[in-house]
């Protein structure tokens, strides 16, 4: 880079040389050589300059280039933080959101469960108070079967006692809706004859079948088949079957 002491000694020479001029053209030839010495070393001075002002041309150039490139960067920074900021206060507002929503749902979820509690404990208080009056006349009824010798008389009471059961068997199943919902409902399944048991639930109907005139018999040649099932489960759904079907016969 060009210094100010190198342009003020080139002005020095340029001085010197134009004394030098100045005396040949008054005639002093003796300072021919010292002013061809001196030209040559203004030339030289002159040829460093041109050299020194294009290099300073040239990292000029490249020193604007680092520059712009500097600033093009900086300004991509400032576009790419202000993006990272918006996304990220975007991002926090849907955490709020979610939290919100996850608090709404964590107290509509203690609600569903104070609400289940009640329940259980209402069909556990529902199902103690018509157990008890149940209980209670299934104890005469047996009693009567047992000395019973009329044979009209005894089907009556053994209708009335198969549907005391039955009514004390679904009242129990509302204590199983707790475990029904909590999916630990078993099953409880056996090996026992079917035989009777469809005997059992076909003359159970019998009355209502005489009322709506509809015929319902049960027959077969078999007296003994052994099946394994749940007497509780499949019963419901027999008494379902044939409630609809007696209730509404075929036109």
């Amino acid at each position: 880079m060009a210094k100010a002491s190198d342009v003020t000694g080139i002005y020095d020479r340029e001085l010197r040389l134009v004394e030098r001029i100045r005396e040949l053209l008054t005639g002093n030839f003796l300072s021919k050589d010292e002013l061809f010495d001196e030209y040559c070393e203004l030339g030289k001075e002159y040829e460093r300059l041109v050299r020194q002002a294009i290099n300073i041309t040239r990292i000029g150039d490249a020193t604007q280039k680092k520059l712009m490139r500097s600033w093009e960067l900086e300004q991509e920074k400032r576009r790419l933080e202000q993006v990272v900021k918006e996304r990220t206060e975007e991002i926090e507002e849907k955490n709020r959101q979610l939290e919100q929503k996850t608090a709404q749902l964590e107290e509509q979820s203690d609600k569903l469960k104070e609400l289940d509690q009640v329940k259980s404990r209402f069909f556990a208080n529902i199902s103690h108070e018509f157990r008890t009056p149940l209980t209670l006349i299934l104890g005469p009824l047996e009693q009567m079967l047992s000395t019973c010798d009329d044979k009209e008389q005894k089907k009556k009471l053994n209708l009335m006692l198969r549907n005391s059961q039955r009514l004390l068997g679904l009242i129990n199943q509302l204590l199983d809706l707790s475990k029904f919902e909590s999916g630990k409902v078993k099953l409880q399944a056996g090996w026992l004859n079917i035989i009777p048991f469809l005997k059992g639930i076909a003359a159970s109907f019998e009355p209502l079948a005489v009322q709506k005139e509809v015929d319902l018999t049960f027959s077969t040649e078999e007296e003994h088949i052994t099946l394994y099932f749940d007497p509780e489960k499949l019963e419901e759904v027999l008494f379902n079957l044939l409630s609809n079907a007696v209730k509404f016969p075929p036109a």
